[in-house]
């Protein structure tokens, strides 16, 4: 394989990992943000309405549902870098190809427990916990 193709090979990789650490910096940015407007919410003395209630139960809801598009997003440019990577590697390193086709490793697809999906759950658990607070201490002042 040429240099030209290791580095286009090297490529793919290194655009995988920068889709990871945007995943996870806007995953955990979200999340901050989310725990911040609970945490803000429920030491706050005042009272406030249900309407706004309501629309800080909406605005997290809508922020951890964006984390999770993004996340499922940041899945399918992962899986597109990795099948340029294995075409690549086909076409310029045969031997090369077959040693990671033989290899024995778990399809990621049928994997329930990988990183994206557990970010989902972590995403839909911030949004049950802090709807459920604010329903909660709705109930209370009410």
């Amino acid at each position: 394989m040429s240099n030209f193709w290791v580095d286009v090979y090297k490529l793919q990789y290194e655009r995988i990992a920068e889709h990871e650490r945007q995943r996870l910096t806007f995953s955990n940015m979200i999340a901050v943000l989310s725990v911040a407007i609970s945490g803000f919410y429920l030491s706050s003395p005042l009272e406030l309405t249900i309407i706004l209630n309501i629309w800080l139960a909406v605005v997290i809801i809508i922020i951890n549902v964006f984390g999770i598009f993004s996340v499922i997003k940041s899945r399918q440019w992962i899986k597109f870098h990795q099948s340029r990577a294995r075409k690549i590697l086909k076409e310029h390193d045969q031997k090369l190809h077959e040693f990671f086709v033989n290899e024995c490793k778990p399809d990621s697809d049928k994997d329930n427990e990988r990183r994206p999906v557990l970010y989902v759950w972590f995403h839909l658990a911030i949004i049950l916990l802090s709807v459920a607070l604010i329903i909660i201490k709705t109930v209370q002042v009410a």
